[in-house]
């Protein structure tokens, strides 16, 4: 098999027993050398279909997210798809790219206001479930506009990707192993608080990591103007760093 090697990696990154927070970050990363893609997403769910939180590649953006779950989401994305609910509960485990791949979808207000300001043009989708058929989440693969489109081998690999992905969300937790800590130039942050504290700049991923650091990446609170208050590692930071400024602080 042409990917039996990163499918294999897979299989063992699932067995380890990370927190899902490891392991999905960990997955849609290694997905990439299974079937390339431009972003993975992955939506956890509970057994009703409802989305509790995600985690998407690359940086958020805060107004095309609050927009989708203002307007669309399990609403007018029904008027080109299955909504999310439906897709999730239904019986399907891949949803094909093919799927909206139509004049109907490109024109559509979904793809004009929330797809294409991200940079994405068509995508595969499988269904996670756990061993006894209940949802555990949405696994997406987005491709851009001008390449390829998912085919039929994407699919089958997606289809037996899903099922460790599963197995990694299911299999019981071995705990956090301290590990050495690994600088990454592309994945820095910066922010920028005013002389009164105010949280006055963002950079491209630094709300997504304030969000994974508070309790992850919801509907709720990804969907409003943000302010260091929202944030108390951010607000203890500032705290710090005025009792420093303060004369007669050592």
């Amino acid at each position: 098999m042409k990917f039996a090697a990163q499918m294999a990696s897979l299989r063992a990154l699932a067995s380890m027993g990370l927190p899902a927070e490891l392991f999905i970050p960990a997955a849609l990363e290694m997905m990439h050398g299974i079937i390339p893609s431009l972003r993975n997403l992955f939506d956890w769910t509970d057994a009703q279909g409802n989305l509790i939180r995600y985690y998407f590649e690359g940086p958020i953006d805060q107004r095309v997210a609050a927009h989708y779950f203002e307007e669309f989401h399990n609403r007018r994305e029904g008027d080109v798809m299955p909504t999310f609910r439906q897709a999730v509960t239904g019986r399907s485990v891949i949803r094909s790219a093919q799927e909206l791949e139509n004049d109907a979808f490109y024109r559509s207000a979904l793809y004009n206001e929330i797809w294409r300001p991200q940079g994405l043009h068509t995508r595969l989708e499988a269904v996670v479930r756990d061993s006894g058929g209940r949802p555990l989440g949405s696994l997406v693969l987005y491709r851009g506009p001008g390449e390829r489109s998912f085919v039929r081998e994407d699919e089958l690999l997606l289809e037996q990707a899903a099922r460790y992905v599963a197995r990694g969300l299911e299999v019981p937790s071995a705990g956090l192993v301290a590990g050495e800590f690994v600088e990454r130039r592309d994945r820095r942050a910066v922010l920028s608080l005013d002389a009164q504290g105010r949280l006055c700049h963002l950079s491209a991923d630094a709300l997504k990591m304030l969000l994974l650091s508070h309790g992850g990446v919801t509907p709720e609170n990804v969907a409003h103007s943000h302010r260091r208050e929202d944030f108390p590692t951010l607000s203890l930071l500032w705290q710090q760093h005025q009792r420093a400024a303060t004369p007669g602080n050592d």
